[in-house]
């Protein structure tokens, strides 16, 4: 789907906004027609880095091949530019599903000068600037969603803080189900895919972004679930550099989005290489084992009956920007 391109318009930005107080319109059963695709689920802190547009790109491209049902987007902060953004992201590509708001205001650092989320709002019309009933809550997007699924199991795919998925986990039973967050977390989520950690020979010294921006969400996610996760960390989209297709298609949002953030140049592909990884498998992999968040740091615990693993770093650095660059078709 093409956009009308609205343009950068002068007009001041969008302050950090809270969910309305309205009545939230519910989710759709995703799972009530026989649907074979795999099912997953987008956790994303649009709004910090551009390279969650890149990712958002990779997800549309295999939406578009008919290969996954998204059963529900949600971002985990409440910066209406950056829910706006992943709104028209998703529209670009034909994605309509139930989509939240983070429950909490976790930080977004529209003070590095760079809001790209800012900049894509002023220039197309989301669906929910048009229509409010379109921002709800994420903790009970995720609720409805793990409630309604019926058959199988749902990927969760998260590229940011975790504060959604600890809200989640922390949610008690309600209108929507006499069942705890953490029951429907552990009884519908077949495996997390993280952007966060490092795993390399800096994993006890360095702490990633999306675990020291939110640390006691990390640990009450990483640290006490027992679903199986693979975490693509820092080192892994580090040397990995994208965004050429997105230069190439002025007026576009992904132009306006890694223009405005990074200036015209290539950017580090940390979430686009964990949204590759999470629905392609192309990858090597660690041993199994154990993360345990501690002081923001993730240590991994090599170990036959753990329940999570890490990406090894790409050796063909070139080959796989190409093949991301392939994925940033635009919609």
């Amino acid at each position: 789907m093409k956009f009308k391109w609205m343009g950068l318009v002068s007009i001041p930005a969008i302050a950090a906004g809270v969910i309305p107080a309205m009545t939230l319109t519910s989710c759709k059963d995703d799972n009530e027609e026989e649907d074979n695709r795999e099912k997953v689920i987008i956790d994303t802190d649009v709004g910090n880095d551009c390279d969650d547009i890149g990712a958002l790109s990779v997800l549309g491209n295999v939406y578009k091949q008919n290969k996954i049902n998204i059963l529900a987007v949600t971002v985990c902060n409440q910066y209406l530019p950056a829910y706006h953004t992943t709104d028209i992201m998703l529209e670009e590509y034909g994605i309509d599903c139930p989509m939240g708001m983070s429950d909490n205001n976790q930080k977004v650092h529209t003070d590095w000068g760079n809001d790209y989320a800012n900049a894509v709002d002023l220039g197309w019309e989301a669906r929910s600037r048009k229509d409010w009933s379109r921002i709800q809550s994420a903790t009970r997007v995720l609720r409805k969603t793990l409630a309604n699924n019926k058959k199988g199991k749902i990927k969760l795919i998260t590229l940011g803080m975790l504060n959604n998925i600890a809200n989640l986990l922390d949610s008690g039973p309600d209108d929507i189900s006499s069942k705890t967050g953490r029951e429907l977390f552990e009884e519908n989520i077949s495996e997390m895919i993280l952007m966060g950690g490092r795993f390399d020979n800096e994993m006890e010294t360095y702490q990633e972004f999306n675990i020291h921006e939110a640390p006691e969400a990390a640990k009450k996610v990483i640290n006490t679930t027992s679903v199986p996760k693979t975490f693509c960390g820092w080192e892994v989209g580090n040397p990995v550099k994208t965004g050429q297709t997105f230069y190439d298609n002025p007026e576009t949002p992904q132009y306006v989005a890694y223009l405005t953030y990074n200036k015209g140049q290539l950017r580090e592909s940390w979430d686009p290489l964990t949204m590759y990884v999470a629905l392609t498998g192309d990858a090597q992999y660690s041993q199994k084992g154990t993360v345990t968040v501690e002081d923001s740091h993730t240590l991994f615990e090599p170990k036959e009956t753990g329940n999570c693993r890490f990406v090894q770093i790409y050796q063909d650095v070139p080959a796989i920007q190409a093949k991301l660059e392939s994925w940033y078709t635009i919609g």
